[in-house]
């Protein structure tokens, strides 16, 4: 079996994988804090029951350690974030290099044919008496075409003019070197695209969970999106929400999530109870307002 290497990557692909491992380890860090702050919660119950017995100094250094190691782990989540977004872009930026790149090469290539064709163009310039130009290796018809019978000549003596389809695909064959120059454009036009690129920090998904939600989020490793932790703590508190009126129980759910520069906007983001032909429309719940 062929093993690919590091080594064996482009420089693309290289730029790619250290995206996924910055978004890699930041999920790692994101479950160590999660984890963290579960712990910290048991120990300050375990601190105060010490406390209130009057041992006011059993558990203490512990709770301390922790808070110091959530915070630690909050600041090494928040470096993760932006080195992958610096990343992001010196990904954008190294595969609009490479397509550049390749472009270049598939220029060099056509001009080399070109260098080779020109002698030829003006030895056969010197037989017809006209002037040819590169532009000739255009116009040769492919099998698809039939002489005019207005003219009454065999095909191979017609002009652009002179000629039929006799199929609907009719077209004109294309030299190598005009497919090389076409290839090297659509390249540099692919560059252009990448290379404007803006790295996305704001934006909006609407599904029909919190999960499918978290889920899509956490695809988009090109992006600053929010964190698991804070769409999972924005759907207990919109569960509360909802759970007061448990007439919706049975309706479809529609989760907006929208973020701003990588932050959860929960004035914008909603649940929404599909209540099909109900008098009073659909209940929309935010965390702070309900319509």
């Amino acid at each position: 079996m062929l093993v690919t290497t590091e080594k064996e990557l482009t420089a693309t692909e290289r730029a790619k994988t250290e995206v996924q491992h910055l978004a890699d380890r930041e999920g790692e860090l994101i479950s160590q804090r999660r984890a963290a702050l579960a712990t910290l919660e048991q120990l300050e119950r375990a601190a105060g029951d010490a406390y209130l017995a009057g041992d006011s100094e059993k558990g203490v250094d512990q709770v301390v350690q922790t808070k110091a190691k959530i915070n630690a782990l909050a600041r090494a989540i928040g470096t993760a974030r932006e080195r992958r977004m610096e990343a992001v872009a010196n990904r954008y930026s190294t595969e609009a290099g490479e397509l550049r790149k390749q472009a270049k090469n598939l220029r060099a290539e056509a001009e080399e044919i070109n260098r080779k064709t020109e002698p030829l163009l003006r030895k056969l310039s010197e037989i017809e008496g006209i002037e040819y130009t590169r532009s000739i290796l255009l116009a040769q018809r492919d099998a698809n075409w039939l002489p005019s019978p207005v003219f009454g000549k065999p095909i191979d003596q017609c002009g652009p003019t002179e000629v039929i389809p006799n199929l609907p695909g009719a077209t004109y064959l294309v030299p190598r070197s005009a497919a090389l120059e076409a290839s090297a454009a659509e390249l540099e036009r692919r560059a252009v695209s990448i290379e404007g690129t803006k790295v996305q920090r704001s934006g909006s998904i609407t599904v029909n969970s919190l999960q499918a939600g978290v889920d899509a989020i956490a695809l988009r490793s090109d992006q600053l999106l929010p964190t698991q932790d804070s769409m999972e703590d924005w759907g207990v508190r919109i569960e509360a929400k909802i759970a007061k009126r448990p007439e919706l129980a049975r309706h479809m759910r529609q989760y907006k999530i929208v973020w701003q520069d990588g932050e959860l906007d929960e004035a914008e983001s909603s649940v929404t109870m599909l209540r099909s032909g109900h008098i009073g429309g659909d209940a929309v719940f935010r965390c702070g307002a309900v319509q």
